[in-house]
């Protein structure tokens, strides 16, 4: 047996007592614990001990990387295969999937909740409400510059916006152009 394979062993047959254990040291030394101080101490720790988790260098993880996307191009198979985890896992947490892919715009999946029911659950510039299609609407409005969300609206709008470059005298200057032209 591998030193490995023992140590597996071990812990598996004595994870119950050291749970006991831990759970009893906590109980006797939790009033003086300060997290702040141990948050501190543990990250000095890892900054001094950092030899201790080994971890992968940029080049390592380049090459990993590399490999993979070789084998996901090349194998179609295990492109398959990777694609159904994908789509299974985004099944079973669809509030999960929705939270990571709004994360970015610096907001929770409550306040994107807000937002929505705020706006009466339509598309704030032209009211379209379909949320059977969630690659259409809705689709979350930022301000490129500050970064700061605006509103909830349609893929045609945050298009329509988007290529107006955010700028209201182009904006003001196509409602000009559609009223002279008889649109408006």
């Amino acid at each position: 047996m591998s030193s490995k394979e023992y140590n597996r062993k071990y812990y598996q047959e004595h994870q119950e007592q050291r749970r006991l254990d831990a759970k009893k040291w906590y109980e006797e030394n939790k009033d003086k614990l300060n997290k702040e101080e141990l948050k501190d101490y543990h990250a000095a720790y890892y900054k001094a001990n950092r030899d201790k988790w080994p971890r992968r260098t940029r080049e390592q993880q380049d090459q990993y990387n590399a490999t993979r996307r070789d084998k996901y191009a090349s194998d179609l198979e295990y492109q398959k295969q990777q694609k159904a985890a994908a789509k299974a896992w985004q099944d079973a947490h669809p509030q999960k999937r929705k939270a990571n892919r709004i994360k970015k715009f610096g907001i929770t999946l409550e306040e994107f909740n807000q937002i929505m029911q705020k706006q009466g659950s339509c598309c704030a510039i032209c009211g379209y409400s379909d949320q059977s299609n969630k690659k259409f609407f809705p689709m979350v409005d930022h301000d490129h510059v500050s970064g700061k969300v605006r509103g909830l609206l349609c893929s045609n709008c945050n298009q329509a916006i988007g290529k107006f470059k955010d700028d209201i005298t182009i904006i003001e200057s196509a409602i000009s152009y559609l009223r002279r032209n008889g649109n408006g």
